[in-house]
């Protein structure tokens, strides 16, 4: 995802461990990595993640059953706590993993002070956090609907008002043993192994959760390579190696790459975690962090405004002389404007209401958002799928595409008048203004500037309403905006998860245009099923009409995924599905 879409002093307290485990401050030799942190960072709990964001970041703090190989293209999953990838009944419904042995959460209280053995139960237990209701997690979009037994489990829950029983069976989730995992889907789902992958479903401890509480979002223990020290929510975040990590060549991570891979080359040797420490901190200002890279104070940065580092396509001088490696890769994801499809003035199925949202949609100009944000590096997406996703149709083009004279007489046509001061009301006479939310920073300014001249174009009047991230995403999990721009990062590799995002029944978790419509749900449900192939096309097509019909968003222009590096890092590669892999970069020894 690119910077305007996700878009410090040390604060918090040591986790117990850390305080065990770690020196009591940073060695003169100790190898550090300074980060940009991301947006949105404001919990390090995998289930109460609500971005992104803070699945990128938190992911290297803890295991998943699977991981992406981080060279090939196209992606290629491998196994990271499984031994093996899973092994899938004939009907595609049972997936069956073991789980490896020794891998260990760092040493807690809760466990005596001393480490403990991850095993097939934490999974089942990270899965039942995440359904539990009392979580709100986004990632159960993930599992909904999707494994026996856990709906009803919920459904009780929600039902009589009381968190998830735990110690309930779910028939579709057993531990067999402590390190055999059975998952027995309702349906096949051919996407469902990438939700193996997935860093909302990381094996957390039960007794950690338990002893911490609501602390455990700020002072979590996983077994991954790197162990929190201090965290101060939204600003900045310490970590140090995780002693109970047993380190892996890093060229594990890349088991099918060539011999002779460039990247392969200079990481061969190399352990991982390779850095000492990571410092996160967070550069509200991306012009700011730019400068900080450029100046040596920091030496990563993902998700670069392109403004801030490129002249055109061209990375500045300034940042050229200084050292600094950009890198691109195309998005995977997409950028909405998104409607709130219950709001009584942009809502609804109403002609009119539909009219609005279309002519709202018409109004921006796609070329003047690549000049304004990505400096050209990008491209207009048609559609959801993007290139290089399953179900993507390169010939498909937006109905909804830039079109003011159409805009204009789409309005005009349902009543919208113009006033004596060329603003429209609404068809009943009253007065029409559209609200929309937009972020604090100065992209958030950008983008409310962008938007008000595309809303001047068709005589609609537009107030903004700044506020952070976390904010606008509860107003959005409850359906209480109107309008607003939104980034969904990639899913899986296949268009039936970008389509996810519309489904009925995932409003309140990534629905968030509360969307919901009987032939689309159908569709989709008939879709999700299918194996990949040119059979499951027409349902592709039939999905992204009804959405272009009925417009509860607009896709805008996507750009690439942008980063900056100091020309010590080494090991960068961009990954459309490990858009932070911290654990996986060195620094070469200062010359």
């Amino acid at each position: 995802m690119s910077a305007r879409r996700l878009r410090g002093f040390l604060g918090g307290c040591a986790i117990a461990a850390a305080a065990l485990l770690a020196p009591p401050g940073a060695s003169a030799a100790d190898k550090t990595l300074r980060l940009q942190m991301l947006a949105d960072v404001e919990v390090l709990d995998p289930a109460r993640a609500g971005s992104l964001s803070a699945l990128n970041t938190v992911a290297p703090l803890y295991h998943q059953l699977l991981t992406y190989d981080y060279l090939a293209r196209p992606v290629r999953l491998i196994p990271y706590a499984a031994e093996a990838l899973p092994q899938v009944s004939a009907d595609g419904r049972t997936y069956t993993l073991r789980v490896r042995p020794g891998l260990l959460f760092a040493p807690h209280p809760a466990f005596g002070g001393k480490p403990r053995e991850l095993n097939a139960q934490d999974f089942v237990y990270s899965v039942q956090r995440i359904a539990d209701p009392a979580s709100l997690s986004m990632s159960f979009a993930q599992f909904e609907g999707l494994i026996e037994g856990l709906d009803d489990l919920i459904a009780a829950a929600r039902r009589e008002k009381r968190g998830l029983d735990y110690a309930a069976p779910i028939a579709g989730l057993r531990a067999l043993d402590a390190r055999t995992l059975e998952i027995r889907l309702t349906r096949p789902d051919p996407t469902f192994i990438y939700g193996l992958a997935y860093a909302g479903w990381s094996a957390v401890p039960r007794e950690v959760v338990e002893a911490e509480g609501a602390e455990f979002s700020r002072k979590p223990i996983g077994s991954g390579p790197y162990l929190v020290e201090r965290f101060q929510p939204g600003t900045r975040l310490s970590l140090v190696r995780n002693p109970a990590f047993r380190h892996l060549p890093w060229t594990a991570f890349a088991p099918n790459a060539k011999p002779d891979d460039p990247v392969l080359k200079a990481m061969r040797g190399v352990m991982v975690p390779a850095a000492d420490r990571v410092e996160m901190t967070r550069i509200a200002e991306p012009s700011t962090a730019v400068l900080a890279l450029q100046k040596g104070e920091i030496d990563f940065i993902a998700f670069v405004d392109p403004p801030v580092a490129f002249d055109g396509t061209e990375l500045k001088p300034a940042l050229k002389a200084a050292g600094v490696v950009p890198a691109r890769a195309r998005a995977q994801g997409f950028l909405l404007l998104m409607f709130n499809m219950k709001d009584p003035v942009v809502g609804g199925f109403d002609p009119a209401k539909v009219a609005l949202r279309r002519a709202i949609a018409m109004s921006f100009d796609d070329a003047e958002w690549m000049r304004v944000f990505d400096q050209g590096l990008g491209y207009p997406q048609q559609h959801l799928i993007g290139p290089d996703i399953v179900g993507y149709d390169p010939g498909y083009r937006n109905p909804n595409r830039f079109d003011p004279a159409t805009a204009n007489a789409l309005l005009d046509r349902f009543g919208y008048k113009r006033g004596a001061d060329g603003m429209r009301t609404a068809p009943d006479g009253s007065p029409l203004a559209v609200h929309m939310i937009t972020s604090t920073t100065s992209v958030g300014r950008r983008t409310a500037e962008f938007m008000k001249r595309g809303f001047d174009r068709i005589g609609v009047r537009i107030e903004f309403d700044s506020m952070p991230p976390g904010d606008r995403l509860k107003q959005m999990f409850n359906c209480k905006h109107q309008l607003t721009t939104m980034d969904f990062g990639g899913g899986a590799p296949d268009g039936v998860s970008a389509m996810e995002n519309f489904y009925g029944k995932h409003i309140g978790t990534v629905n968030l245009s509360c969307y919901q419509y009987a032939d689309y749900d159908a569709t989709f449900e008939k879709l999700r099923v299918m194996k990949a192939g040119p059979e499951r096309a027409p349902h592709f097509r039939q999905l992204t009409a009804l959405l272009d019909a009925h417009t509860p968003s607009r896709v805008l222009p996507s750009a690439d995924d942008v980063y900056l590096h100091g020309a010590s890092v080494r090991g960068f590669v961009p990954h459309p599905y490990l858009n932070l892999p911290y654990h996986l970069l060195d620094l070469a020894p200062a010359r």
